[in-house]
């Protein structure tokens, strides 16, 4: 399994990588992460003015991403967080088909925290992974190309504040949230918990992490989605054409 792990990348990049791995994945299983800086990551189906307080993200400068996910999310990322997505084909001998590839990229997340002392466990119904009953890491998946895709962050600490001007929420976030910090007792690295991770889709999956970065090819893909992810009505309404002008639902 390759481990790309991105450091320094376009804001932007992270989301137009789902393209280029559906395509990369048919050659083998990959696991790649980001470390964000500040954003809000919204699914392909969100509705941005009823999930994101619009006019203090302008003020801030906070960008807004759209993930081509298909669900109605909205979430906000810090530097203090792992962002994670996950590519294995289902013709893979790893999985034997989607819902198996999810059970066993679950089972790995869960193990990777549980790898940092804590003890996790997974909602189906709200499809989050949470520690003491609190959310800690949120995760989405769907199939492309015959490629099961599976994005995930993991909260290593978080600004409560922040976010309650950012995003708008039904839920209670100081509530529903916690972090790894906050449930070790400890300043827990970003670096142990790449680790973790590794270990725990390691030993779950029964399969060797190698280190690798984004090929020449993949680096070109992804800059070529951007034309897509990073156009006005792709970011406002979840559509794009290049030939077509999605300025009104």
């Amino acid at each position: 399994m390759r481990f790309i792990n991105l450091s320094d990348t376009d804001i932007h990049v992270f989301q137009c990588l789902y393209d280029v791995l559906a395509v990369s994945a048919a050659s083998g299983p990959i696991l790649l992460l980001e470390q964000p800086r500040e954003q809000v990551v919204i699914g392909r189906k969100a509705i941005m003015e009823e999930c994101v307080h619009l006019d203090f993200c302008r003020t801030n400068g906070i960008p807004i991403i759209r993930t081509p996910s298909p669900h109605n999310r909205s979430m906000v990322s810090y530097e203090q967080a792992l962002k994670g997505m996950v590519a294995i084909s289902l013709e893979s001998p790893l999985i034997a088909g989607a819902a198996e590839g999810k059970s066993l990229i679950v089972k790995s997340l869960v193990a990777s925290v549980n790898n940092l002392g804590l003890s996790a466990s997974y909602l189906p119904k709200s499809n989050n992974i949470t520690v003491g009953g609190r959310k800690v890491s949120a995760i989405i998946s769907w199939v492309s190309h015959n490629i099961l895709l599976f994005g995930f962050s993991l909260l290593l600490d978080f600004d409560y504040d922040r976010a309650e001007q950012t995003i708008i929420s039904e839920k209670n976030m100081r509530e529903s949230l916690t972090t790894i910090r906050k449930e070790s007792g400890r300043d827990v690295t970003i670096e142990e918990v790449k680790t973790a991770l590794k270990q725990g889709f390691s030993s779950v999956l029964k399969i060797e992490l190698i280190d690798d970065e984004l090929t020449e090819k993949e680096t070109k893909k992804a800059e070529e989605a951007g034309e897509k992810y990073l156009s006005e009505s792709w970011i406002k309404y979840g559509r794009w054409s290049p030939v077509k002008d999605y300025g009104q639902r």
